[in-house]
């Protein structure tokens, strides 16, 4: 739920990144991270298949 949070309000956790000092290509990272979380949530989807 945390990678489609940060989809549907993209400036605010840009926001949130700069305020926490991360300034430098938040738009780069911001893209990682959404990336890494939707894919992490998705990789339990099999596990869960297969218990």
């Amino acid at each position: 739920m945390s990678g489609i949070n940060k989809i549907a309000d993209p400036q605010g956790t840009q926001q949130y990144m700069a305020a926490m000092g991360i300034t430098t290509a938040t738009t780069f990272l911001y893209a990682g991270v959404v990336s890494l979380e939707v894919a992490g949530g998705l990789s339990l989807l099999p596990g869960v298949w297969a218990k």
